[in-house]
């Protein structure tokens, strides 16, 4: 009996021992949650091993919305995994950063050094506390293949980050903005971009001035999206927090402006104050400004 007692002690071995490969099966059957409060605590190479679990780095995805559900705990820990996780030699073709929670500075750059391949991004509330122009230079040389490139933009920020895509990605064909855009966008895009053949414009403000600005200066554009875009001139731009805008649906616009419009490809629109999206902005009987 003691010798089947020490032949069992001689094979048995400690749980941080077992095949990372075989760990990581076991971690992808757990809820994330399991895996961020529980496992992760074990020991260094249960948490080595649960860094390598598909919550992380899937192939060669990393999507990171889960990260706007969880508590600041979780969030914590989720995201000192994923520094382990971004520690390997994999290249990233797809990221997708989160809405809300706000990655440090050097998380973010080690997954623009992880992604130097990716073709396509869109980048969450661009303003001065998330992704400023100061991380901005520092991640975009990563991202010089982009072809594709969109942005939620502050109105401090957006002509600063025309400027810095433009610099850095020579590569682009469609760009896509989502904020106020009047006269100083209108002329960074046109100058940044040259050569663009796509804009996506979506729920912008926008001044019909700009517009035509994009319009005469993007030689190459043959497709643009105004979909539920709220027009307005500069002096309506000023009073956009009181709700108050004259009747200004694309089917509004200038007749030289349409007639450009309608020499592109592909031109997206809405009704204006008839689009249901769109009617909350607009008064029931137009006011005169």
């Amino acid at each position: 009996m003691e010798k089947a007692n020490r032949m069992r002690s001689s094979q048995s071995r400690e749980w941080g021992q077992m095949d990372s490969n075989i760990l990581i099966c076991i971690f992808e059957k757990l809820l994330i949650s399991d895996l961020l409060l529980g496992v992760s605590h074990v020991c260094k190479e249960w948490r080595m091993a649960a860094s390598g679990t598909r919550f992380f780095i899937a192939g060669t995805q990393l999507n990171l919305l889960c990260l706007d559900s969880f508590s600041l705990k979780e969030t914590a820990i989720y995201i000192n995994l994923l520094k382990m996780a971004l520690k390997t030699d994999t290249n990233l073709d797809h990221v997708q950063f989160p809405e809300d929670v706000i990655l440090p500075e050097d998380v973010t750059i080690s997954i623009a050094q992880r992604s130097t391949s990716l073709k396509s991004l869109f980048l969450p509330q661009i303003s001065g506390f998330r992704f400023p122009p100061s991380l901005l230079t520092k991640i975009l040389p990563y991202w010089n293949n982009l072809t594709s490139f969109e942005a939620i933009t502050s109105r401090a920020t957006a002509v600063n980050c025309i400027r810095l895509v433009g610099q850095y990605c020579k590569k682009l064909t469609h760009l896509g903005l989502f904020g106020i855009i009047e006269k100083a966008e209108a002329e960074a895009i046109v100058t940044c971009f040259p050569e663009i053949q796509s804009l996506d414009f979506r729920s912008c403000f926008f001044t019909e001035s700009a517009l035509d600005i994009i319009l005469d200066g993007a030689k190459n554009l043959t497709r643009i999206n105004l979909i539920h875009v709220i027009f307005a001139d500069e002096r309506d731009m000023k009073k956009l927090a009181t709700k108050v805008l004259k009747e200004r649906g694309a089917k509004n616009l200038k007749p030289e402006v349409r007639h450009k419009l309608a020499a592109l490809e592909k031109f997206l629109h809405c009704g204006g104050n008839i689009c249901h999206h769109c009617s909350w902005f607009y008064p029931v009987e137009p006011l005169d400004l």
